[in-house]
């Protein structure tokens, strides 16, 4: 699966979950620290995913700049 960075240019819940996630502070439990979300991944998945502004469903996730763990978008714990 070939992973994208997601922009608002994607629009629909993807737009949402960036207005929502991206500047904020993250907290990785691996790493016990704060990390600033400066973007958030994400491929296409057939089903459960957000959707895009045409109609497309994306697993969208962060990845810890430190360690590399990847949470999903209703796993990321924003402090």
């Amino acid at each position: 699966m070939e992973s994208k960075i997601l922009d608002n240019n994607f629009g629909g819940e993807i737009s949402e979950i960036i207005k929502k996630f991206v500047g904020k502070k993250a907290f990785c439990i691996k790493d016990k620290k704060e990390f600033i979300i400066y973007k958030l991944h994400g491929y296409k998945t057939d089903s459960g995913g957000l959707k895009d502004k045409k109609g497309n469903e994306w697993w969208v996730y962060w990845i810890c700049p430190e360690c590399q763990h990847e949470y999903s978008a209703n796993k990321i714990i924003l402090v």
